[in-house]
C-alpha cells in the first residue's frame, strides 16, 4: 500500500485489516474512502495523511458521493480469494456504504454470491429478491441457480426466462443452456430439455451437456435418443460415473442384464462427483425393482449417501441391504436415519418407516425397533415444527 497508496484494492483490504484488528475508526474509515476515488484523485498527495487531511477538507465542503463499482471490484477479489466472510464483514459490519446502495447490484449481487458460497442458498434468495424488476442478467441467472439448490423449478424456470429476457443480445454461455436443461428435467419437460441442451452443445459440446440430452432422452422414453447421447457423452470424457449409471439404467430397461451390470460396475470403479447421487440411486433402485444384483446396488447407493447424505439415499441403501440374507440388522438401522432424514417429507417417510416395521417385527429385536420408533418420533416434532414456522410466517406477511 505505501508504495502505491492509489491503488484501491490495497488500501481497501488494510482498512479491512485495521478493522478487524480493533483499530479505531479514524485509522480504517480513511483507507476504505480513498478506495472509492479515481487514481487522478491522489495527484499532488505524498502519503496516507495527506489523503485523510483531502478527505476531510471534501467532508466539509459536502459529503461526496460513494462509488460502489470500486468496492464491488474489491469485493469482487475477496471472493476470488475464496473468502465470502470478509466480504459478509465490510457489507454489513463496516458502515461504510449507506442502505440503499447495499440493496442494489452491485453489491447486493456480490452479497448474494457470497452466501451462494458458503451454501447459504436462503440468504442468497433473500437478498437478490429484492432486485426484483431491476435485476440484471448475471443476478437473474444467479437466482435461477440458487433456486434450483432450493428445489424451487418453479422459481428457477422463471429466474432463467427473465435473463434471455433481460438484454437484447442473445446468450452465448453454453453453461446457461446446461442450467436451464436441468430445470426443464425437474418440471419434467423433457423434450424442452433436450432442446436446452442442444443449444449448449451447438455453442459448445461438452459431456455434460450431452449426460443432460441423455437423461431427457431416457425420461422421454427414446432410447436409441439415449444411448446415442450416451455415446457422444462418452467420447468426450470417458470417466463421468453419471453417464455410466444412466447408461446401466438404459440397458436395465433394455434387459441387456450383463451389459447393465457391467456399466455400472465400470462407473463405481471412477470417482463420483457431486451431482451423480440421482443416477446412482435411480439405477440401485431399478436393480432392486428387478430383484436383482442387491449387492452391487448397495455399493451404488453407498456411493450416493458418499456424496450427498439425505433421507432418500438412507432408504435406498436400506432396501439394498434388506435384499441380501444376514443384513437385516444393518437394515434397520438404515432405515432409522433414513426415517430421520425424510422428516420434512411425510409420505415419503411413512413408506419407509412401515418396510422397516415390517422388518423389524420378522427380525424379533426390541432395541432395534425402538430405535425406528424414536427415529419416526423425532421426525414427527420436526415436522410439526416446520408445519408451526411457515404459519407464523405466514401471519407475519399478511399482517
Amino acid at each position: 500500500h505505501h508504495r502505491d497508496f492509489a491503488e484501491p484494492v490495497f488500501g481497501f483490504l488494510l482498512g479491512l485489516a485495521h478493522f478487524l484488528a480493533g483499530e479505531t475508526e479514524d485509522v480504517w474509515r480513511p483507507l476504505f474512502q480513498a478506495a472509492a476515488r479515481e487514481r487522478s484523485w491522489f495527484e499532488g498527495l505524498a502519503d496516507d495523511t495527506d489523503v485523510t487531511a483531502r478527505l476531510l477538507a471534501e467532508r466539509s465542503v459536502a459529503d461526496v458521493e460513494t462509488n460502489p463499482h470500486a468496492f464491488a471490484a474489491c469485493l469482487e477479489r475477496l471472493l476470488g480469494f475464496g473468502l465470502p466472510s470478509l466480504a459478509f464483514t465490510f457489507i454489513d459490519q463496516c458502515d461504510i456504504l449507506p442502505d440503499e446502495t447495499l440493496l442494489q447490484e452491485p453489491i447486493a449481487l456480490l452479497d448474494a454470491r457470497a452466501s451462494t458460497m458458503e451454501r447459504d442458498f436462503v440468504s442468497a434468495a433473500a437478498r437478490l429478491e429484492r432486485l426484483q424488476g431491476r435485476a440484471s442478467r448475471e443476478a437473474c441467472c444467479l437466482m435461477g441457480e440458487v433456486y434450483m439448490q432450493l428445489q424451487d423449478a418453479d422459481k428457477a424456470l422463471q429466474a432463467f426466462n427473465n435473463a434471455m429476457s433481460a438484454d437484447e443480445n442473445k446468450i452465448e454461455d453454453p453453461s446457461f443452456y446446461i442450467r436451464l436443461g436441468r430445470v426443464l428435467l425437474m418440471k419434467k419437460r423433457w423434450k424442452q430439455a433436450t432442446t436446452a441442451f442442444m443449444r449448449s452443445i451447438a455453442l459448445r459440446p461438452t459431456a455434460e451437456a450431452w449426460a443432460g440430452t441423455s437423461v431427457a432422452e431416457y425420461r422421454a422414453d427414446d432410447l436409441p435418443s439415449c444411448l446415442e447421447a450416451l455415446r457422444e457423452a462418452s467420447l468426450l470424457d470417458n470417466e463421468r460415473v453419471d453417464v455410466w449409471a444412466m447408461l446401466a439404467l438404459a440397458h436395465l430397461r433394455l434387459e441387456n442384464w450383463h451389459l447393465a451390470d457391467e456399466s455400472l460396475r465400470q462407473g463405481l470403479r471412477l470417482t463420483a462427483a457431486p451431482g451423480c447421487e440421482e443416477p446412482l440411486l435411480e439405477v440401485a433402485q431399478e436393480l432392486l425393482r428387478r430383484e436383482r444384483q442387491p449387492a452391487l446396488a448397495e455399493v451404488a447407493a453407498r456411493t450416493a449417501v458418499a456424496l450427498r447424505d439425505s433421507g432418500q439415499a438412507r432408504a435406498v441403501l436400506a432396501d439394498a441391504l434388506a435384499a441380501q440374507p444376514g443384513h437385516d440388522q444393518v437394515a434397520l438401522e438404515e432405515a432409522s436415519a433414513a426415517v430421520r432424514g425424510l422428516a420434512l417429507q411425510p409420505e415419503q417417510r411413512r413408506l419407509v418407516f412401515e418396510r422397516a416395521l415390517r422388518l423389524g417385527e420378522e427380525l424379533g429385536d426390541p432395541r432395534a425397533l425402538q430405535g425406528l420408533h424414536e427415529a419416526q418420533a423425532w421426525a414427527e416434532e420436526q415436522e410439526a415444527a416446520a408445519v408451526a414456522a411457515d404459519n407464523n410466517s405466514g401471519e407475519v406477511s399478511t399482517s
